[in-house]
């Protein structure tokens, strides 16, 4: 079976031998409304539809949708293959195949019995005329009179003859000949049975084609069908000197004018035959290269058809192909009696190549109803300025007319805008090319243009600078500035989408407060971003002032300051006497500086916020430090190193009494673990509780005070138990008090296994990297447990390695021993309840080198010089031998809770709460500061805007991208609820609005899918009653380039929505007419300049502007750009 509709009525013909099934099966497949060769059979109870889908098919991209009397098959290139059957069917039983390129669709019949003649249910015969004729030869020929015509009928071949009217025509005037010549495009003609036939004034043509598509518009018809078109001309014709000549894709036909003037069109209409559609409205008017017909020579639009409440039949219609808007169920009379191709306001823009936003943007500014009164009324004609060196001349503003005409004509199905294309790419060479753009940098650049081409202010006055409007009463200085924009700017543009925005700075130094009103006509508005909750736990500067764990709900990219902003809102401190850094386990992990964000902050984390003292209410400079905690002996292992087994109940594991770090429940255990542990066996201090930030006044910088308030902020994070001192002198040994290093970053000596009685140690080193920046300790410790040997020999030095020059492992221990370390010089503790020493260490935690790293210590009333100090450790004391020493517990923070953690994610948001963010006061930090006319210098300040002058269609822009880097932006797909009708802005106006209430109703949206460079744009539209806006004199179309349907309203509100379009209601707009020019005097006073102005324009004769034809044009674009290319020659 060929796949071709052509292939198939070529067999057809051949096989006269064929049974009478085959036959009428033939022709039921060239009579299914289908874009995919089929073929169908019956055996018993099933029905068997093979379909061709072509190779690489399968479920995945095959939609098949079977009821009990319809059967379609469709792919997601839009192509599909539907009928209606014979009989029902059961749709559960629907089984479905692939062989090769073909899809088998097994239906089962609800009645086996019954037989299928055809697929489809069988049509009723149509009573035709029947017609036969023959074109002699391909060369031009004489016409024939309708006297021969009676002649040729009744004996030739019996065929259907179907009436036609949505056939492609153009025609151009040969002045210098007195001729017409019409082309009447179809493709594969058969010149067998085509002619054309001539009256004074009209002409009509029969043909019949083999063309699939086009035959496809005609329920029934096949090659042989005959189709007649019929066109009642201007003016009489000379019928001796008509001719036509038939070509494989068109006819061309050429009709010699009786008298010698032009017609400018090829038909006559008049009001009546337009309002009832009398004649065929699909010709394309191409404008003559010698003469150009003018603008006004276009009739209006015909009348919209009333709306009805509860039928909508126009709703009823389906998406289909370009050119196939008629569909085969369009019966032929109608259209013949119509000569409508689609339903009102809905022919689609073509993509001419990532063209999607272009088109889009059009569809919506097309059914703006006031833009369309202007513009097919040819209103625009006076207003177009050709001398203004801001615009194309004119050209964009034609360009713009003809396509709203084309638009709103019911003759084609899409258009491709070329020529405006073309145009935009001149005024803004970034839209040049096919790559894909912004559709709101687009629509803000064509209605730019588009204000310039009908600029009415012929003679722009000339500004040096604006005046200034500062202390003005803010009604005064807003008439004037709005004064000032129409002096230079009036347009039917700048009447409807212009507004005035009110923009108040606030100085932070002086508190000067500078008002400014400028014109917008777009408002942008942000989209509030997905906030995260962020767990917070305030401190006091008073260290005894239980803390404060908030949930704060920030955006998830938001700065520090909107933290601290929130903070102080909650605590009442200042936010600039505020520190945070964010804890990881029990280190500084990031301290936030001026400018840091927060979007590597997950709400599982926890920051930690500090108040700070304030210079100029102490009076002095305030020191501020960053605090750690550190367990100097680590806590007792609970798991052997090696085999990883648990310490038996009521025991400990022996401990390394180099490290301290590592556990084992046998000396063997600590012998084979020994090759491995050697590498990295060094007594560091285990970090312990939270690390915090502390502030005191220089002056009160002591070592008692600054050790109180550490001790106070610690107590907060861990707990810590001071067994009672006990005296025995069994703890004695040589000393009778605890003595440290007067160096405390000496080395220590370590007990090398030898009885008590020997003195031999050898060294080894605390925590430290020695030259790299880790200082050693050192802390008395008694001797340890076990003299077995095994320990390093006195002279096997040690280093930091803690193993490198020794090859048998240390002795091991239940617990750190006094005797253990020994110092080399010794000095009484400063205080014998102190729990802890008091250390400078790195922004790691990790100790210091000397000189730099040695311990504070305590001068008594004198402060401490931490000038050069950012980062302290707070050692506890807790070896078990020593007399004075603490036990610490590490624990969750002790504070009160304020507030939960819950929140909702990817929570709608409104399109109110994005302008009231909008109108929010903006903090201008240092990169984007504000020069103060008072302070004479770039300062920090508050900016808010808000709305003063509403304009009567708002342009709302949903700012959905964000760009970090060129070419790669961020998406917002959060979904913005918006109002249909009844959005006030009266809540975001600085003013009472004096004409009339500020309530919009919303008729068009555009919407955005996919990336900024790679994403897709649509529209949805309405077009407005003209009395109410609430009122749809069209309803809501879905435009996809050049697919078109009606949809429901609950469809228009959604989540792709990029920029809205809203009419103001019980507004009733005027057109603005520019005022009179101002003296000089006047000019002089308000800042204006006489020289820089620019030459009146001479009026334009509405005659050579531009020109249309009076009927309605084509889709056909290489047409429609002969058209374009007349109307912009006249303006060049």
């Amino acid at each position: 079976m060929e796949p071709s509709n052509k292939k198939q009525q070529h067999q057809h013909k051949q096989d006269l031998g064929t049974s009478t099934k085959k036959k009428k099966d033939r022709e039921n497949r060239n009579s299914v409304s289908n874009d995919l060769a089929h073929d169908w059979m019956q055996k018993n109870e099933f029905v068997i539809v093979s379909v061709w889908v072509g190779q690489g098919h399968d479920n995945r991209t095959v939609n098949i949708n079977t009821d009990e009397t319809e059967l379609t098959v469709s792919l997601p290139d839009g192509r599909k293959f539907s009928t209606q059957l014979f009989e029902t069917v059961l749709p559960e039983a629907t089984s479905m195949s692939y062989k090769g390129a073909r899809c088998i669709v097994k239906l089962l019949k609800s009645d086996p019995n019954i037989h299928w003649p055809h697929l489809e249910p069988a049509k009723k015969p149509t009573p035709e005329k029947i017609i036969s004729t023959k074109a002699k030869s391909s060369s031009l020929s004489p016409g024939k009179t309708p006297e021969k015509k009676p002649a040729e009928v009744d004996n030739k071949v019996d065929n259907n003859t179907v009436c036609v009217s949505n056939v492609k025509i153009d025609y151009m005037e040969r002045d210098a000949e007195s001729l017409i010549v019409v082309f009447l495009y179809i493709k594969n003609i058969n010149k067998e049975t085509s002619f054309v036939t001539f009256t004074e004034d009209s002409i009509s043509a029969s043909f019949s084609t083999s063309d699939g598509r086009f035959l496809q518009q005609y329920s029934g018809s096949t090659e042989d069908t005959v189709f007649e078109w019929d066109l009642t001309l201007k003016d009489k014709v000379v019928l001796e000197d008509c001719k036509f000549k038939v070509n494989p894709n068109n006819i061309e036909i050429k009709l010699k004018k009786q008298n010698n003037k032009k017609w400018g069109a090829l038909t006559a209409v008049t009001p009546d035959s337009a309002a009832s559609n009398k004649v065929a409205k699909n010709m394309w008017m191409a404008a003559s290269k010698t003469e150009t017909p003018t603008l006004s020579n276009i009739p209006p639009a015909p009348p919209i058809p009333p709306s009805m409440e509860n039928k909508k039949p126009m709703c009823l219609v389906s998406p289909v192909s370009k050119g196939m808007r008629g569909g085969p169920s369009s019966s032929s009379s109608s259209m013949c009696d119509g000569g409508s191709v689609v339903p009102r306001g809905t022919t689609g823009l073509d993509n001419i190549g990532n063209t999607c936003f272009m088109n889009s943007v059009l569809q919506c500014l097309v059914n703006t109803q006031e833009l369309r009164e202007y513009f097919l009324d040819f209103n625009f004609q006076q207003d177009i300025n050709k001398d203004n060196p801001l615009g194309m001349g004119g050209k964009l503003a034609v360009s713009f007319a003809i396509l709203m005409k084309l638009l709103w004509s019911v003759t084609i199905s899409s258009h491709a805008p070329t020529k405006l294309k073309s145009m935009m790419s001149m005024k803004a060479n970034q839209f040049s090319g096919f790559a894909q753009h912004d559709a709101q940098e687009f629509m803000v650049e064509l209605l730019d243009g588009l204000h310039e081409d009908l600029n009415r202010i012929k003679r722009k006055p000339y500004m040096a600078e604006p005046p200034d409007l500062d202390g003005w009463p803010d009604k005064k200085a807003a008439d004037e500035s709005w004064k000032l924009h129409k002096m230079r700017n009036d347009s039917i543009i700048d009447d409807l989408f212009k507004g005035q925005f009110k923009s108040t700075l606030t100085c932070h130094e002086c508190n000067k407060v500078s008002v400014k009103f400028d014109e917008f006509c777009c408002l942008s508005v942000p989209i509030p971003k997905d906030q995260k909750v962020i767990q917070v736990i305030f401190f006091w500067k008073d260290p005894y002032q239980k803390p404060k764990k908030f949930f704060i709900r920030v955006p998830a990219n938001a700065a520090i300051e909107e933290l601290k902003q929130e903070l102080y809102e909650r605590t009442g401190v200042q936010a600039s006497l505020i520190q945070v850094f964010e804890k990881y386990k029990t280190k500084i992990h990031k301290i936030f500086t001026k400018g840091s964000t927060l979007s590597s902050v997950v709400p599982s984390d926890t920051l930690m916020a500090f108040e700070v003292y304030n210079p100029q209410q102490v009076g002095e400079s305030v020191v501020e430090v960053a605090v750690v905690q550190r367990m100097m002996i680590p806590s007792p292992p609970t798991r052997c190193a090696y085999c990883s087994r648990n310490a038996a109940s009521g025991t400990k594991l022996r401990r390394c009494t180099k490290c301290f770090r590592a556990g084992y429940c046998h000396r063997a255990c600590q012998k084979n673990h020994w090759p491995s542990h050697k590498v990295h066996c060094k007594l560091v201090p285990e970090p312990v509780g939270s690390p915090f930030i502390l502030s005191l006044p220089r002056s009160h910088a002591t070592y008692s005070r600054l050790a109180r308030i550490m001790e106070a902020y610690a107590r907060y994070s861990v707990d810590i138990f001071q067994p009672p001192v006990f005296h025995n002198s069994s703890h004695r040994g040589s000393t009778s008090s605890v003595e440290l290093s007067s160096e405390e970053n000496d080395d220590m000596e370590v007990e090398d296994g030898e009885p008590e009685g020997k003195g031999d140690t050898s060294n080894i080193l605390m925590a430290g990297e020695s030259s790299q920046g880790e200082a050693q300790s050192n802390w008395a410790e008694e001797g340890a447990v076990g003299s077995d040997g095994g320990g390093c020999d006195s002279g096997g030095g040690s280093d930091g390695g803690g193993g490198s020059g020794c090859d048998e492992p240390p002795q091991l221990s239940t617990s750190p021993s006094i005797r253990a370390v020994q110092p080399r010089g010794s000095m009484q503790l400063p205080s014998a309840t102190q729990l802890f020493v008091i250390r400078p260490v790195n922004n790691r935690a990790q100790n210091l080198s000397a000189p730099a790293g040695e311990t504070l210590e305590d001068k008594g009333d004198e402060p401490l010089d931490l000038s050069d100090k950012y980062y302290l450790a707070m050692d506890w004391r807790t070896n078990e031998r020593l007399p004075v020493h603490c036990l610490v517990q590490d624990k969750e923070v002790d504070c009160e809770t304020e507030g939960s953690y819950s929140v909702q994610r990817n929570q709608p948001t409104s399109l109110e709460a994005c302008i009231d963010l909008f109108t929010q006061p903006e903090n201008l930090s240092e990169g984007d500061s504000w020069r103060c006319p008072r302070c004479k210098k770039p300062v920090e300040a508050t900016k808010q805007m808000s709305v003063w002058r509403l304009p009567h269609i708002l342009i709302i822009q949903l700012k959905r991208f964000s760009f970090k880097y060129s070419l790669c932006s961020d998406k917002i797909d959060k979904f913005v609820q918006y109002p249909i009708r009844g959005l006030n802005l009266r809540p975001y106006m600085s003013a009472e609005p004096e004409d009339g209430p500020a309530i919009y109703d919303l008729y068009g949206v555009i919407n955005h899918m996919g990336r900024l460079l790679g994403g897709h744009y649509t529209s949805y539209a309405r077009l407005v009653s003209k009395h109410d806006s609430r009122q749809s004199e069209i309803d809501w179309r879905l435009f996809d380039d050049s697919r078109v349907n009606f949809c429901p309203e609950s469809r228009v509100v959604n989540e792709q929505a990029y920029l809205l379009l809203y009419r103001r209601r019980d507004t009733p707009f005027s057109m603005h007419r520019p005022l009179p020019p101002p003296a000089p005097a006047a000019l002089e006073e308000n800042g204006f300049e006489q020289g820089a102005e620019i030459e009146e324009a001479t009026p334009m004769s509405i005659s050579s502007t531009s020109q249309l034809s009076s009927s309605q044009p084509s889709s056909s674009s290489l047409e429609g750009e002969e058209q374009l290319s007349t109307a912009q020659e006249e303006l060049d």
